[in-house]
């Protein structure tokens, strides 16, 4: 089952992103407050995020689980900075950004081709997608190649962030809106 609806679902988001992104561990909480742990490198982990996958886009199990959970917390490996937007918590990743949209990936492209950064060091930052079919998800690393880049990275990686939502969000629309003459 791809994630439904236009908005990436936490538990698929972090499924995207663990699943892309090595060393996130997370925690899928049900209402009745049992959990699940997902992670590649705790021993005592529940689920790799592999495992995690294939159940989320099976048929059977996929949509009785992203019901079924009430939240999903990060555990390790990265930070929300905020508006769906994860700052890998590796020292060597500080200049990395990363968030998920629903976008298909060769839309995706062209979206993050045309996105104009302005601004000290706009030009030195590198946009990766990776496509998750499966999960009908893309995650999008936003990475700095400088240091001024680096110190801007938030910035610069929530102008890309903003460039695909509202993309994603005008796509919606002009799907559901007839066109007018």
């Amino acid at each position: 089952m791809q994630n439904p609806g236009p908005t990436p679902l936490p538990v698929y988001e972090l499924a995207c992103l663990a699943h892309t992104i090595p060393g996130i561990s997370f925690r899928i909480v049900a209402p009745t407050g049992e959990s699940l742990l997902v992670s590649a490198s705790c021993l005592a982990a529940d689920l790799d995020p592999c495992r995690l996958r294939t159940a989320l886009t099976s048929s059977q199990s996929g949509p009785r689980l992203a019901v079924t959970a009430e939240r999903a917390e990060l555990v390790s490996g990265a930070v929300h900075v905020g508006g769906g937007l994860y700052q890998r918590s590796h020292p060597q990743a500080a200049g990395e950004r990363w968030f998920v949209v629903t976008t298909p990936a060769d839309r995706l492209l062209d979206v993050v081709a045309d996105v104009r950064l302005d601004g000290p060091a706009a030009d030195e930052v590198a946009v990766t997608i990776g496509p998750d079919d499966g999960l009908g998800l893309c995650a999008v690393r936003v990475r700095a190649e400088s240091d001024a880049a680096c110190a801007r990275i938030d910035d610069l990686a929530f102008a890309v962030l903003a460039t695909c939502v509202v993309d994603e969000f005008l796509h919606d629309v002009a799907v559901d809106v007839p066109e007018q003459r």
